[in-house]
């Protein structure tokens, strides 16, 4: 399951106790050939793109704002060097001074938890954050992620990006120790190999999704559809205007009756349902009793349980009260046997 184990474990202990600071900046940069083995490929399913690109929409528009940056975590599968990267959620974070963000780890391990439970053999395999490269900040965030992944990866997703770029703006990143000058092992970045793959029923909905892009820059797409609605029901409104003017004509003598576009209009009339027939009326009374009695039936349901409350809260009163009358009985009895003796306090209690 874990490429590094040791090296991430050691990762972990580090961020716990703070003792890598010093190496932030070289953290940074991507580690290109700093180890000899080969990475495996990192699969990319184009859900979790649509996933991040509408999560940074969102914010934006909520914001206002142009460079809002925003997280989240991956899950997928693990097999040994490659990693397959399925879906992703949001996370909730806190601003770092200084720069960078401060997980809620009672949030991350409840989507874990959660996450576990609908996908149970998925696992967290890494976090993703939008904005070029790698970053000082980012670092501290990937020792965080450490705590619950072995060897996660990054995705960062550049949304700044030229109008004459092909490729996609994304990039998968994973954390490996270099020798540093010194001999210490410092923690950095190393870009990884990845790959698009997509499953039959994304590539429907990337279709689905590419055909239905609005006409109008800025226009969103339920807007555009139901502008498309109104304009038809404009269109239906006049047409219906030209029959009936033409119909009123006719009655009135104005017009000569042409009996090829009356059998057009009556066509038309009769593919309209009618609510004056005794079959919709049949259907609409069958319709309305089968409502009527599920609703008596949730009634009575209703009823008979209020009903078994109270007739439980009567059986407890009457419990009670024979306790009650059974101590009393013991009480008189214990004194007639006894003599006189003073129960005045207990019998106020029972009572």
């Amino acid at each position: 399951k874990s490429r590094h184990s040791e090296d991430m474990a050691a990762a972990a202990a580090a961020a716990g106790t703070g003792s890598s600071s010093s190496s932030s900046a070289s953290a940074v940069a991507a580690a290109a050939g700093a180890r000899d083995d080969a990475s495996g490929v990192v699969l990319v399913h184009p859900m979790v793109i649509m996933n991040i690109t509408d999560h940074l929409t969102r914010v934006r528009q909520q914001t206002s704002a142009t460079t809002q940056r925003v997280f989240g975590v991956l899950y997928g599968k693990q097999s040994g060097l490659s990693v397959e990267v399925t879906t992703s959620f949001e996370l909730k974070y806190a601003e770092r001074e200084g720069g960078g963000i401060e997980i809620s780890k009672s949030y991350l391990e409840k989507n874990i938890q959660l996450t576990k439970e609908v996908f149970q053999d998925h696992e967290l395999v890494g976090w993703y954050a939008t904005g070029p490269g790698p970053i000082a900040a980012d670092m501290l965030t990937h020792r965080d992620i450490l705590a619950h992944s072995d060897n996660p990866v990054l995705l960062k997703l550049d949304s700044d990006i030229a109008e004459d770029q092909r490729d996609l703006p994304i990039a998968v990143f994973e954390s490996i120790f270099a020798e540093a000058a010194d001999g210490s092992r410092t923690l950095v970045f190393s870009p990884l190999t990845y790959k698009i793959q997509a499953g039959e029923a994304e590539t429907v909905t990337l279709e689905a999704v590419a055909n239905t892009r609005p006409d109008v820059e800025n226009d969103s797409v339920l807007t555009h559809t139901y502008a498309k609605t109104a304009e038809a029901m404009r269109r239906l409104s006049e047409r219906v205007a030209v029959l009936q003017r033409f119909l009123r004509e006719v009655h009135s003598g104005k017009i000569t009756p042409d009996r090829h576009l009356l059998r057009l209009v009556s066509d038309v009339v009769a593919r309209i349902p009618t609510a004056d027939s005794s079959d919709f009326r049949g259907a609409l009374l069958s319709d309305v009793s089968d409502t009527l009695l599920t609703t008596l039936v949730a009634a009575m349901a209703k009823g008979a349980a209020g009903l078994s409350q109270v007739l439980g809260r009567l059986e407890d009163g009457k419990d009670a009260a024979a306790l009650s009358r059974s101590r009393a009985y013991g009480a008189h009895a214990f004194a007639g046997e006894y003599g006189d003796y003073d129960m005045g306090m207990d019998m106020d209690t029972d009572a």
